[in-house]
């Protein structure tokens, strides 16, 4: 049983903030704390406050219906497996009908849209096995989950500099997946 993240799995988010902002997107750590890039208000503190251009984001982007519906995707619903149950996605709660309505657009099957900061929990709860996601931290934290033993692997979209050794995938195709789980 297989839950795909959204943003940086399948709808082009990284790209679309700094396109938001008039920015080239170059490859950088967006999920890095400590990275000097300068990529917009993809950095954030060690103690987790978001560094940069905080407000003008959550107008531009979080808080912004036309923002998250007209995202391109980067993955094809041709590529999504079978056996996926749901999409896992940590982007605003208040954002997940249009989460929805953006799969509806674009093709992707019909499954529930689940809202959570913590998917290995929420895994747990739904009885998943596998997540596909961007963030590495939240592929690790997948791994180490004590309650059981949860699979993840990590997809790496073309502008991350992040890499999970050789169980990084960057596109979906379900032939991959055998071997990174």
């Amino acid at each position: 049983r297989l839950a795909l993240d959204i943003d940086d799995v399948l709808a082009n988010f990284a790209e679309a903030v700094h396109q938001a902002f008039g920015k080239n997107i170059e490859p950088h750590d967006h999920w890095n704390p400590y990275e000097s890039s300068g990529q917009l208000i993809l950095s954030f503190e060690p103690q987790g406050t978001p560094t940069g251009l905080r407000e003008e984001y959550l107008d531009k982007c979080e808080h912004n219906k036309d923002f998250w519906y007209n995202l391109e995707p980067i993955s094809l619903p041709v590529d999504i497996p079978l056996e996926t149950v749901c999409y896992i996605t940590a982007s605003p709660k208040n954002m997940v009908g249009v989460r929805i309505e953006w799969l509806k657009k674009h093709g992707f099957p019909t499954l529930p849209v689940i809202h959570s900061k913590n998917k290995a929990l929420t895994m747990d709860r739904l009885g998943v096995d596998v997540l596909i996601d961007d963030k590495l931290a939240t592929v690790q934290a997948v791994r180490a989950y004590e309650a059981k033993k949860l699979r993840a692997i990590h997809f790496k979209p073309w502008y991350s500099t992040q890499s999970d050794n050789t169980n990084s995938i960057t596109r979906l195709y379900k032939p991959v997946y055998p071997r990174l789980i």
